[in-house]
């Protein structure tokens, strides 16, 4: 499966990477709890509809960075600071790992 899509908003369009996308969500969220950091109760719901008023192509920056092949993406602040977290607060991160090691 390829976890990078053409567009930010293909992952409305495939239940599975859909699924995944949310999942990555509510763990960052639950990650954000742990560590007292003030999010909106329904910020996983506003954070997945923003894409759907983005151009169909628009790409994002991990895109961007990932297709440029210039070495530095966004993978270690948002797979790996994300994987760390997690297990120190006992969150279940599988989602997050999956995709990180794919990537």
């Amino acid at each position: 499966m390829v976890i990078l899509v053409a567009n930010s908003k293909a992952f409305y369009e495939d239940k599975e990477l859909s699924n995944k996308v949310l999942s990555i969500m509510k763990v960052i969220k639950k990650v954000s709890l742990k560590k007292n950091i003030g999010l909106s109760e329904d910020i996983v719901s506003i954070s997945y509809n923003k894409a759907k008023n983005f151009p169909y192509d628009t790409r994002t920056s991990f895109q961007r960075d990932y297709e440029s092949k210039k070495g530095k993406d966004e993978r270690d602040i948002f797979g790996k600071s994300l994987i760390e977290m997690a297990e120190r607060y006992k969150i279940d991160y599988k989602v997050v790992d999956e995709i990180y090691r794919k990537l």
